[in-house]
């Protein structure tokens, strides 16, 4: 019976017709991801955009470097993640980092916002 229903399966399996992908392929979806970082001192609050490896420089485009500049001049986290929303930005998670601003051996706790839209 297992020989049977073997034979059976084997001659089933190349009458499975797979997927085929469309004939005409379809153009990708760019997505860019940037993390808004939040790092509270005492009195300040201090906002940065980071689009890879934490480099000023790495923003590409020119909006993207207004927004940096605009987002760094803001008060609150909860201004900056309004204004990257009206500018496409939508937020996908975030995370409390800790970290040493001064090196003096005063951990403080960061929020990291990671945020995406699709590339115009």
């Amino acid at each position: 019976m297992k020989y049977l229903f073997f034979v059976a399966a084997w001659l089933l399996a190349g009458a499975a017709h797979a997927q085929r992908p469309p004939k005409v392929p379809l153009p990708p979806v760019p997505v860019v991801y940037c993390e808004l970082i939040a790092r509270q001192s005492y009195v300040l609050i201090a906002l940065q955009l980071d689009y890879g490896q934490e480099k000023p420089t790495n923003a590409q485009d020119a909006d993207l470097a207004v927004d940096a500049a605009y987002v760094a001049k803001l008060a609150s986290a909860a201004a900056a993640l309004n204004y990257l929303y009206g500018r496409g930005w939508e937020c996908v998670g975030s995370a409390a980092a800790p970290y040493d601003a001064d090196k003096s051996g005063t951990v403080r706790t960061g929020v990291h916002y990671l945020l995406h839209r699709r590339a115009p």
